[in-house]
This record gives C-alpha cells, sequence and structure tokens, in this order.
C-alpha cells in the first residue's frame, strides 16, 4: 500500500496562493487515490460505493486482544488481527467487537480444544460459546460472550475414560455463565475434563 501525502491546513491564510499551490495538488491528488483503494473512485458511475474493503492487522501478538483504536459503547468495531492459532499462524484473521468489548473471532479455525474458552457468531444473531472445564461441584464456568438470556442449549462431553458410570450435567445457567458438576455412580465428585459448548442469543 502506498503513502499518500497529505499536508494539513493548506492553503493558509497569510501564505502565498502560488506557494501552497504545489502542496493544494498533492493533497488533491491524495485523495483521490485514497479514495479509490477500497471505493470506486470519481468518474465513476459507482462512485462512493465499496468495492471491497481492505483490513490491516492492527495487532502483532499471538493473542487475539482489543485493539487500541476500537470504539467504546455504541460503536461496533470490525478489524483484523493474527490470532496465532495453527496452521495459519501469523495471517490475519477477522474480529468483531460489540460496544468496546473483546473482539470476537469471525473467521478460521478459532481457539485450540482445551486451552482456553472461545466464543463466535452463528447466522441469524446466534452466538456460541465453548471451552473445556475440570468438573466438580458446582464448578463455574463463565462465558467468554455474554447473551441476552440463558442459552437454549449447553452440551457437554467427557474427555477421558473412566472405570466407572459418570454423570455430568449442568445444574444452573444464565446469561453470564453455568454451573457443572461430573459424579460417579456412588454420587463422588470425580474432576473429569469436560469439553462444553452453547449457544443462544
Amino acid at each position: 500500500m502506498p503513502n499518500f501525502s497529505f499536508t494539513r491546513d493548506i492553503p493558509f491564510a497569510s501564505h502565498n496562493p502560488s506557494a501552497d499551490q504545489p502542496i493544494m495538488q498533492t493533497n488533491t491528488n491524495s485523495e483521490d487515490s485514497i479514495w479509490a483503494v477500497d471505493h470506486f473512485g470519481f468518474n465513476d458511475n459507482d462512485g462512493g460505493t465499496h468495492q471491497k474493503v481492505s483490513l490491516k492487522n492492527t495487532d502483532l501478538t499471538t493473542t487475539p486482544t482489543l485493539p487500541p483504536n476500537i470504539l467504546g459503547a455504541g460503536f461496533e468495531t470490525l478489524y483484523s488481527q493474527p490470532a496465532g492459532v495453527a496452521p495459519l499462524g501469523p495471517l490475519g484473521e477477522i474480529f468483531y467487537s460489540r460496544g468496546g468489548n473483546p473482539g470476537i473471532q469471525l473467521t478460521g479455525p478459532g481457539t485450540p480444544q482445551g486451552t482456553t474458552l472461545g466464543s463466535s457468531f452463528l447466522p441469524g444473531g446466534y452466538l456460541i460459546n465453548w471451552g473445556q472445564v475440570a468438573a466438580v461441584t458446582d464448578t463455574a464456568v463463565t462465558f467468554t460472550q455474554d447473551y441476552a438470556a440463558a442459552p437454549y442449549v449447553i452440551n457437554l462431553t467427557i474427555l477421558e475414560n473412566s472405570n466407572s458410570a459418570v454423570l455430568a450435567y449442568v445444574k444452573t445457567s444464565s446469561a453470564t455463565g453455568f454451573t457443572v458438576a461430573c459424579r460417579n455412580a456412588s454420587n463422588q465428585d470425580l474432576g473429569l475434563n469436560l469439553m462444553w459448548w452453547a449457544i443462544g442469543k
């Protein structure tokens, strides 16, 4: 991407217009060139409409974090940054931030299983949260992104073998998280690793 030169406050009130003319020409040409990067440009029947949207990575870190230029409450922000997730590594992924909250990753393979919590959008305005937990009595799980109300479904999958019958279940759920238990036939807490996901709006 070229650097489009632009000088502010030109023409200046006390300047000779002939002295400012070359800078004014550079400014005008830069405006024409930068406008046409993602839009149809001037003298085009589709002028002003987007032909594409180019997003440059905002943060060269390996963990999706909130870029410093994301606006606060009342603003929605779409941005690109490396997710640090194999096999894509440093390549950029698309994130969406609601009202300055931490971004939800929209593209790519997402968060590796068993390492952290994660969330993403689904078609129709649905939200999916997922993660892993070692479940005993009343183990609390907090969603990465809150729902408007308790999710429609929370699914649990036991990730390790047990020598006895195992019952893993959700005890309570809310818009912000849920509690889970994992017990055997003797009602003993097992603390087995569970993979979970939740869907709601």
